[in-house]
C-alpha cells in the first residue's frame, strides 16, 4: 500500500480519489510541467523531465490498480489496447512517384505515425502521450487513416477519454475506408456511445465493413442485426 500511497502523493491526491480524478490530475500536471515548455538543456527542463517520469509511473501503477478492481464499465473491460495491434502496413494514400518527403507525402506521414506510436507506448522509455497525440493529429488532419483510427482509441479509453472525439476520429478513418474504424463506428451508433443512437447508420457502417471483408460485420448484416442484439459484448477493433 505504501507504493500506491506514494503514487497518489505524486499526483497530489487523497488515497480515496476516483479514477477520473487520477486521470485529470495526470493530464493537468503534465500540461503544467511538460519539459517542452522549459528552456532546452536547462536545470528546469531536467527537473521537469524527472517529474514527468514520476507522473507517468504513478499513473500507470494506479491504472493497473483501478483496472484490477474492475472500475471500467462493460465496454472498457472488453477493450484491447491498440498498441498490441499496430503491425499492419495499411496505407490509404497513393505512392509518391517523386519520392518527396513533404508533410503530405505518404512516407513522411507513415514515419511520423511510427514515431508517435512509440511515444504513445506506455511501457516505452520515451512515453509521452501528449506529444504523441499532437503528432497523430498533425497527420490525421492530412488524411492518414491509421492516425485517425489511433486517435479514436486514445479518446475512447484512458486518461484522455472523450467519446465524442473518439466518434469523430473513427468517423474520419471510416470514411477513408479503414475497415476496423468502420466496425467500431457501427458499434458506437448501435449503442449510442459518443453519438446519437442510430440503427440505420449502424447498419450502414456494418455493411461497409462487411464489403471490406470484416467477417463479424458480414454476420451482423446477414442476420439484419439479430446476431448483434443477442450478444452483449464485442471487442472494439484494433489494427
Amino acid at each position: 500500500m505504501a507504493e500506491l500511497d506514494n503514487c497518489f502523493r505524486v499526483l497530489g491526491l487523497r488515497t480515496d480519489a476516483s479514477w477520473g480524478q487520477v486521470a485529470d490530475a495526470w493530464r493537468n500536471l503534465s500540461k503544467q510541467n511538460h519539459p517542452d515548455t522549459k528552456l532546452v538543456g536547462s536545470d528546469e527542463q531536467r527537473r521537469a523531465e524527472e517529474f514527468q517520469k514520476q507522473l507517468n509511473v504513478a499513473y500507470e501503477r494506479l491504472k493497473s490498480h483501478y483496472n484490477d478492481g474492475s472500475v471500467k464499465d462493460a465496454i472498457q473491460a472488453n477493450y484491447k489496447n491498440a498498441d498490441e495491434f499496430f503491425s499492419s502496413s495499411f496505407n490509404v494514400h497513393a505512392s509518391d512517384p517523386l519520392g518527396a518527403k513533404s508533410a503530405c507525402s505518404p512516407d513522411y506521414m507513415d514515419t511520423e505515425f511510427q514515431r508517435a506510436s512509440m511515444l504513445a507506448n506506455s511501457s516505452g522509455a520515451n512515453y509521452d502521450l501528449l506529444k504523441a497525440v499532437s503528432m497523430f493529429k498533425s497527420i490525421a488532419t492530412l488524411g492518414h487513416a491509421r492516425a485517425q483510427f489511433r486517435l479514436g482509441h486514445i479518446y475512447f479509453d484512458g486518461i484522455m477519454k472523450d467519446l465524442s472525439q473518439a466518434a469523430y476520429w473513427w468517423q474520419r478513418s471510416a470514411e477513408s475506408g479503414y475497415v476496423n474504424a468502420q466496425f467500431n463506428l457501427a458499434l458506437l451508433y448501435e449503442r449510442g456511445i459518443g453519438v446519437g443512437k442510430d440503427q440505420a447508420k449502424a447498419m450502414l457502417w456494418f455493411e461497409r465493413a462487411a464489403r471490406n471483408g470484416d467477417a463479424e460485420a458480414a454476420n451482423i448484416v446477414g442476420s439484419r442485426g439479430k446476431t448483434f442484439l443477442k450478444k452483449t459484448n464485442y471487442w472494439f477493433r484494433g489494427v
